[in-house]
């Protein structure tokens, strides 16, 4: 009977071993971060006037032309007098280390005005598209994906128009471009992408 118990208490001594090492090791990775979070909140403000800014062009997307969705329109109108910012994948503690705490609330403003830029100029491409104005649907995509957009809509509508004007050119440029994104719809872009480049 002792025999049969010696390799379970040996184990179930391994099993302690290893619960008590990962608890030690999630204890210095949170220290860790507490520390990271410490000199982050200690950083003086930095001047931000500075930063790759986005720039709505007003003067070539193609405003007021018989638009299929003017109330989308008039929002990315606003948002072009607001100052945007690209900040995917950046965290807050980032943030706040390279330009100070003061500025988080400002630089988040800036990265909502961002995402909700992106999602509006796909809706706004979308009913282009969808009205068969494929020109103005791609000028809008273009602009999109030229400011980072990750939105797995914009790819596949601007996939699909490369394709319906066989521009090959642009689709393998389009997959340079996706290649490029770190979000987690990147492997079904490249994968929708790649379906149109056989």
């Amino acid at each position: 009977m002792g025999l049969y118990l010696f390799p379970s208490i040996f184990v179930l001594l391994l099993v302690i071993k290893h619960i008590i090492a990962k608890s030690g090791s999630e204890d210095k990775a949170s220290k860790t971060l507490l520390e990271l979070e410490a000199e982050a909140n200690n950083t003086r403000k930095q001047d931000v006037s500075q930063l790759p800014y986005i720039q709505v062009p007003v003067d070539t997307l193609p405003f007021h032309t018989l638009t299929p969705s003017p109330a989308v329109e008039a929002d990315i109108i606003n948002l072009a007098k607001k100052q945007i910012l690209n900040l995917n994948g950046i965290t807050n503690t980032a943030l706040k280390k390279q330009y100070g705490p003061a500025n988080l609330d400002f630089l988040s403003r800036c990265d909502e005005n961002y995402t909700t830029l992106i999602r509006n100029l796909t809706v706004w491409a979308k009913s282009f598209y969808e009205a068969n104005m494929y020109a103005q649907a791609r000028t809008i995509l273009e602009y999109s994906v030229s400011i980072g957009s990750d939105i797995r809509q914009a790819y596949q509508m601007l996939t699909d128009i490369y394709a319906r004007e066989q521009d090959m050119s642009a689709l393998k440029n389009l997959r340079q471009q996706a290649e490029k994104l770190t979000s987690l719809s990147a492997p079904d872009i490249l994968g929708y992408i790649d379906s149109h480049l056989k």
